[in-house]
């Protein structure tokens, strides 16, 4: 692959990639698993790039590509106690290109939230989903309860779904 080439992947993977990857999460929701889907993905768009025709929709690209890797995934966990049918699969598929559009605005209009909140929450944020504590950890990190980060965790969360102009978590799309 020459230098061009490769600029150009890495550029339209950058631009996707959260797409691609949300896309395989909404299908396979064990976080490790949709992982080595992505990196699966991924892998196999490297390689067959050449074939990637430009001017064409790289995201459906990608997202085919995913497509196969999850049915490949799927058909090796056969032995597994939940499968889905295909129509029912096709279905999931269905809906996740409308979960994917909006996930883009979604998750910046959540982005600018977060910014309004004060440093302190952030924190708790940061400690929480970027490191994945626990409120156990949490609690123990900046010496309060486990009771205190959980009233607080509640609180910054009341405060996004505010500021998302999102009235109760019952409203929640999911």
């Amino acid at each position: 692959m020459s230098v061009e080439n490769s600029k150009q992947f890495m550029g339209l993977l950058l631009r996707y990639q959260t797409r691609i990857h949300t896309y395989i999460l909404y299908q396979i929701p064990n976080r490790n698993d949709a992982e080595d889907i992505l990196q699966d993905t991924i892998v196999t768009m490297l390689d067959k790039f050449s074939d990637f025709q430009e001017g064409t929709n790289f995201l459906a690209w990608g997202i085919t590509i995913a497509r196969y890797k999850i049915l490949n995934f799927k058909q090796s966990k056969k032995s597994s106690r939940l499968l889905f049918d295909d129509e029912l699969v096709s279905k999931f598929e269905q809906e996740s290109e409308g979960f994917i559009e909006n996930f883009q605005e979604e998750a910046e209009k959540l982005r600018e939230c977060i910014v309004k909140l004060p440093p302190r929450y952030k924190n708790y944020l940061r400690l929480r989903y970027e490191q994945s504590m626990s409120y156990r950890e949490i609690g123990k990190e900046i010496s309060i309860s486990m009771q205190a980060v959980h009233k607080t965790m509640a609180r910054i969360h009341v405060a996004l779904l505010k500021c998302l102009g999102v009235s109760s978590g019952r409203d929640l799309r999911l």
